[in-house]
């Protein structure tokens, strides 16, 4: 693999004072031993929509029926970020084709992956996600993207660490001009890296890769790679895959 793979990361995982209280949430993980191999791009969904730092903070709340889930300030809940971080998900996701991964903050309203609380009903319940975040997951589901809690449980850190370069090594791929054959070397290469108990994602990427002679490569390659991801998701990783 030529390049370094790229990150996007939570600028407050940083050390960058972006948070609602002027403050940051430095992880030396990703500072200190992810930044010796890959390239660390930072963002910050909420300084991106044009809000200050420090800045009242924002939570999610629900509609009546757990549905439309909405950013709005805790002070002042007329006022509402939700169209507006959803809208910069969608520019970012335009501009991080080369990126292989993202580490998002935890509990953040914009930026949380899973258990984000949601107020329903004047209750409060850990179901959500952050909107920029639910955003970059609905239209890059191939893209690996963890929390940075994530990080501090080694099989978990493992399986992120290696899907990143799995993504890497396709980006590549698919830049060299993607050929059928090459795809079909590469599924080789990792198919077995697939747990044996992910029979459906199995069956779909043989169903897919069966027919690839008469079907356009440009229609079967976005789905080859967001099948192989999703099927990687439970992969232990062999120490030789990932770097130490």
């Amino acid at each position: 693999m030529d390049a370094r793979p790229k990150l996007g990361i939570s600028g407050c995982l940083l050390g960058q004072k972006v948070r609602y209280d002027g403050g940051h949430k430095l992880n030396r993980y990703v500072t200190e031993t992810l930044a010796e191999f890959f390239d660390l791009v930072s963002f910050c969904p909420e300084q991106a929509i044009g809000l200050p730092t420090p800045r009242n903070p924002i939570r999610l709340i629900a509609g009546p029926f757990g549905a439309d889930v909405r950013a709005v300030e805790i002070e002042d809940p007329a006022k509402d970020y939700s169209e507006r971080l959803d809208r910069f998900g969608r520019e970012f996701v335009g501009r991080i084709g080369d990126f292989s991964g993202c580490i998002v903050k935890k509990n953040s309203p914009s930026c949380g992956k899973d258990g984000v609380k949601v107020l329903e009903r004047g209750n409060p319940s850990r179901r959500g996600s952050g909107l920029f975040t639910a955003r970059l997951l609905a239209d890059r589901p191939e893209l690996p993207v963890e929390e940075e809690g994530t990080l501090a449980d080694p099989l978990l850190r493992e399986n992120f660490i290696g899907r990143v370069y799995v993504m890497c090594r396709w980006q590549e791929l698919s830049a060299r001009a993607l050929t059928k054959k090459k795809l079909l070397d590469f599924h080789a290469r990792h198919r077995s890296l697939i747990p044996n108990d992910e029979e459906e994602i199995n069956l779909e990427l043989s169903r897919l890769l069966s027919g690839l002679e008469s079907i356009e490569l440009a229609s079967v390659a976005p789905n080859y790679i967001r099948l192989l991801m999703h099927g990687l998701r439970g992969t232990v990783f062999k120490s030789e895959m990932v770097p130490e």
